[in-house]
């Protein structure tokens, strides 16, 4: 998960987060995907 944006993505999504903490690199990835 840590190397997927998607994976990681949808498991924010599943798991119903809705505060999260990351870096601003890791959150790019993660808005990119």
């Amino acid at each position: 998960v840590s190397r997927s944006p998607q994976e990681c993505y949808a498991l924010l999504c599943d798991a119903g987060v809705t505060v999260l903490n990351q870096t601003p690199s890791a959150f790019r990835q993660l808005i990119a995907a």
